[in-house]
């Protein structure tokens, strides 16, 4: 009997306890990027209780009140605990909930990651979804898929408070222009780009532009007659350009040899996986601080550094070889 109401004991305080957690705390703020010290910090905590219990469980009278075991099941019930208050707060009682859309989005992100995991067709799956239920459609806990033009400027326009979502946190504490969230910010970021989108500074790049096409056309005509991997050119072709433009030195993508493809190939592995994972930020977040995830990460940032660094010592802008 006893042991019965120390089990239900631990059942009530473990999820009551994971109620609590996610009504005061998660549901406040975005903690996406903060998923590897969410991780870290019950990763410790189960450990240090698991371990001080092993050895010294709390008793009354010689008789085990709470053990190692008692302890691990507390943590299980805080889990349910969390996850049932987030999957009934999802679906009843969220501000989106009056938004149509699949039961499954409206309660995990899950629900868009394995449609686009199964063909990467998530631009098909959406539009369906808008032809069963409008053009409002819940496709995510908190997100809504809008096709609606009327919602263009409000969303989009210049006086629009809309901020840009949780995806773009996920390369801090680096911030470059594309990935603030700051309008203000932005702004101002954006006048020193414009310098390089200006009619002047267009007319310097043409003939960089010229040079990479007719390679790219050189390209395609020795292929005349035979099947082309029109993609993997055009992507070659738009980093030749970008490494005149941008690193001030060509990339040699547009050549039989291949040339340096570092940045290409970093780009698309991690565009890949984004892709699959846009939906759920927090799972890259958790990656990158992983030694494999970290070591590469730690190579592609040293390699833009060094590039950059030597960018600055280029006053003009290469002609292109």
């Amino acid at each position: 009997m006893a042991l019965t109401s120390i089990w239900n004991n631990t059942g009530i305080l473990g999820g009551v306890s994971g109620i609590s957690l996610h009504h005061l705390l998660f549901r406040h703020g975005e903690w996406d990027t903060k998923s590897s010290n969410i991780v870290l910090s019950y990763l410790c905590a189960t450990l240090i209780g698991a371990v001080y219990l092993l050895h010294s469980p709390i008793t009354r009278n010689g008789l085990v009140l709470i053990s190692a075991f008692d302890f691990f099941l507390l943590i299980g019930y805080h889990f349910l605990g969390i996850l049932g208050s987030i999957l009934v707060y999802r679906g009843l009682f969220h501000r989106l909930s009056r938004f149509p859309g699949p039961l499954g989005a409206r309660l995990s992100t899950l629900y868009l990651t394995i449609q686009t995991c199964k063909r990467m067709k998530i631009h098909q799956d959406v539009h369906r979804l808008h032809q069963q239920y409008g053009d409002y459609v819940r496709v995510g806990p908190m997100e809504v898929s809008i096709i609606d033009l009327a919602a263009l400027n409000p969303l989009y326009g210049n006086s629009s408070e809309t901020a840009k979502g949780p995806w773009y946190i996920l390369m801090e504490p680096l911030d470059g222009l594309v990935f603030t969230r700051d309008k203000k910010e932005h702004a101002l970021r954006r006048k020193i780009v414009d310098q390089s989108l200006s009619s002047k500074a267009l007319v310097t790049y043409e003939p960089v532009i010229a040079k990479c096409t007719e390679q790219l056309l050189q390209i395609i005509e020795d292929r005349s007659g035979n099947p082309i991997n029109i993609t993997e050119w055009l992507k070659r072709y738009s980093f030749e350009i970008m490494g005149h433009l941008i690193f001030g030195r060509p990339f040699n993508t547009i050549s039989e040899e291949g040339g340096d493809t570092f940045l290409l190939d970093s780009i698309h592995s991690d565009m890949n996986m984004m892709g699959y994972l846009r939906h759920m930020p927090w799972i890259p977040a958790l990656l990158i601080k992983t030694p494999l995830f970290r070591k590469k990460n730690t190579r592609f940032w040293t390699w833009l550094q060094t590039n950059f660094r030597q960018r600055t010592e280029v006053c003009t802008l290469p002609a292109a070889n």
